[in-house]
C-alpha cells in the first residue's frame, strides 16, 4: 500500500514504513488462513484483519471529522 498526502500514524500488524518518493509505503508479508485469520509471516503474529490509521496532510483537502 502506498499513500501520498496522508501520514501513517499506526498500522497493525506492526510493519515498517518505507520511503517511496513523496509517499510512505507499508509492506506486509501475510498469509490468510481459513476463517479469515491473517498471519504476518515475518513475526508470526495472527490477527483478524489489517488496521491502518492515517492523517490527511494535504491542506487543500477537507477531511471530515470521525466520531
Amino acid at each position: 500500500m502506498s499513500v501520498v498526502d496522508w501520514q501513517v500514524l499506526t498500522a497493525y500488524p506492526m510493519t515498517s514504513l518505507v520511503p517511496d518518493g513523496a509517499r510512505q509505503r507499508l509492506r506486509w508479508f501475510l498469509k490468510v488462513k481459513p476463517g479469515g485469520t491473517v498471519e504476518d509471516l515475518l513475526t508470526g503474529t495472527e490477527s483478524s484483519g489489517l488496521f491502518v490509521e492515517l492523517l490527511c496532510t494535504d491542506p487543500l483537502v477537507v477531511c471530515p471529522p470521525f466520531c
